[in-house]
């Protein structure tokens, strides 16, 4: 897919891919077209692995708080085991960006911003009771 796109005659100058291990392949066709990064074309990965700030370009990313994510769904089921919850409930956790030097604004270390906006996060984690089911009939 990327190397398609290095191909057209109006590159992108960024591209935003839908998590680090996809940039990072991307991020390789680039190099390998023997482009710059960030100077060309500039990478943002979602998810933010640990390895992403080692490369040899670090790679910005979008860290989608997987500990919190957790902590939140193990607490939700424990709630329904429990039956402290009867109604859907939906949890939101603000995303974190890492910025590093796959982007242009990159700063010389890595620097983090947690979203503002706590209106639409783009993680949203949904517990919903089970209905209860009539027993099946057996044949």
């Amino acid at each position: 897919m990327m190397r398609t796109l290095l191909m057209r005659k109006s590159r992108p100058n960024g591209v935003f891919c839908h998590n680090d291990i996809v940039a990072i392949g991307a991020m390789k066709a680039t190099l390998d077209a023997g482009l710059s990064i960030p100077r060309d074309i500039a990478f943002v990965g979602f998810d933010n692995v640990k390895y992403s700030k080692y490369l040899q370009i670090p790679l910005t990313s979008v860290d989608q708080s997987t500990q919190q994510l957790g902590e939140a769904a193990a607490q939700l089921a424990l709630d329904l085991i429990a039956k402290k919850v009867d109604k859907p409930k939906t949890i939101r956790l603000a995303p974190t960006l890492v910025v590093r030097e796959s982007t242009i604004g990159a700063a010389p270390r890595s620097q983090t911003t947690t979203a503002k906006s706590t209106k639409t996060p783009p993680m949203a984690l949904k517990i919903t009771p089970a209905k209860k089911r009539s027993p099946r009939k057996s044949s």
